[in-house]
């Protein structure tokens, strides 16, 4: 225990920021480099045997920072700083899925709000090696779950077209995250056929039938109109299944109508791979890829929208390899590490499952962050959100749920007082 208070107070310590530089070493590093700008010799970059000179010379190595601890030393510190985010759902409603190709996206979305880590304390600033950085048990990697996010979205305008949202939010991401659908990446077949009839339209002019073009043109336009109605998180998955007998009639047009040789033959064979492309590459492989669909059910709801989650599914290989255990004083419960334990919270509107980060698979992340943004300070820090769960006060969630409990019972004995008093007054009268 005394070792697991040590490696908290070690990583708690990280959000307190750089001290304060020395100001007389300061100046004179400022003074030197005036001088050596007026007599025409200043330098980008120090030399190997400067890389030890004040602490106020803006003329770092581009793959060093100044050591938060040293002010007078070089180290190989990175900083990340948090996200200052002024509302709590920002991006709600913003999340919109293209009916053509499937894909999921934000709409009129700031700059600003762009993020690549989320940390489970109070921290403002974060300091520390990358290494380190990799090792923070409290340090998470938020992996987008862009359909639950389009059908957590997709809800939310529904109500609000109707008038009847009435503080529904978090009934919402319970919707959405009970919904069974697809997590891994790419559009899992779900993208419209039009992709396909649209460019196949004039190549059916190579068969030279006006029925095969005729066809084609109506089915083209058919999908169209089926993609955009269902384009919605209550039929999003039946668009394909909605326009497949039209697609089947296509093909079996094409393949009895096939005449002719030469030029004339090649239309049609282009025609009917076109059509059996759409087929395979899509109703098929939306076959095949459902039984990589999973559903979340919340088994424990945590401060500032934050769930733990039990999964119901297919568990994707790829993301399961080495994953590293939830921290039990953040979650309450020990992480069998079988996949099914998950934590998933609510950012900006966003639902993103927090991956902890780790030092096989995030390290190298890390190093070539920190050297990038070195080397172009443009760039600036790396940016972290804050999910204000754990602090100096509160170092596990049994800590936090204990004093909500305290306050509960604290206000049922008041309530009790209040009613005792009551009925005094009643008998006295």
């Amino acid at each position: 225990m005394a070792e697991d208070a040590k490696h908290d107070d070690k990583f708690a310590q990280l959000g307190q920021g750089p001290k304060k530089k020395n100001a007389v070493m300061d100046f004179l590093g400022q003074l030197e480099k005036a001088l050596l700008q007026m007599a025409g010799m200043g330098r980008s970059q120090p030399d190997d045997d400067d890389s030890d000179d004040g602490a106020g010379s803006d003329d770092r190595h581009p793959r060093e920072f100044m050591s938060s601890n040293d002010p007078g030393k070089l180290g190989n510190d990175q900083t990340i700083q948090r996200l200052k985010i002024p509302d709590v759902n920002g991006l709600l409603g913003r999340s919109y899925r293209n009916p053509i190709t499937g894909q999921m996206y934000l709409k009129e979305v700031e700059s600003w709000r762009n993020f690549s880590l989320v940390d489970a304390w109070t921290h403002q600033i974060l300091i520390a090696t990358p290494a380190e950085h990799a090792e923070n048990p409290y340090l998470f990697r938020p992996r987008p779950l862009n359909m639950r996010t389009f059908l957590y979205h997709s809800k939310f305008r529904q109500a609000k077209a109707e008038f009847r949202i009435g503080g529904m939010e978090e009934a919402f991401v319970t919707e959405a995250l009970n919904e069974r659908c697809l997590d891994m990446p790419g559009t899992g077949g779900l993208w419209s056929p039009v992709m396909v009839y649209f460019p196949l339209i004039p190549l059916t002019l190579l068969a030279d039938d006006f029925v095969v073009f005729a066809l084609a043109a109506f089915v083209n336009l058919f999908t169209l109109l089926v993609s955009i109605s269902t384009n919605t998180h209550r039929f999003y998955f039946w668009g394909r299944l909605i326009s497949l007998p039209a697609r089947l009639v296509f093909l079996f047009v094409a393949l009895a109508r096939i005449q002719g040789g030469g030029l004339q033959l090649l239309g049609y064979a282009i025609t009917v791979i076109g059509a059996l492309v759409d087929i395979g590459f899509g109703d098929l492989q939306l076959l095949l890829r459902m039984k990589h669909q999973c559903s979340y059910q919340i088994t424990k709801t945590l401060p500032n929208q934050v769930f733990l989650c039990s999964r119901t599914g297919h568990a994707d290989a790829t993301l399961e390899d080495d994953r590293k255990p939830l921290p039990e004083k953040l979650t309450g419960v020990k992480d069998s590490g079988d996949g099914t334990v998950r934590l998933i919270a609510n950012v900006q509107g966003l639902l993103v499952e927090l991956v902890p980060v780790q030092a096989k698979v995030d390290g190298e992340m890390f190093a070539v962050e920190h050297e990038q943004r070195a080397q172009f300070p443009h760039l600036g820090n790396l940016k972290f959100v804050g999910l204000d769960l754990l602090s100096p006060e509160f170092k596990t969630v049994q800590d936090m749920f204990a004093k909500n409990d305290s306050f509960s019972n604290l206000q049922k004995l008041i309530k009790g007082g209040h009613r005792k008093d009551e009925q005094l007054m009643v008998e006295d009268v």
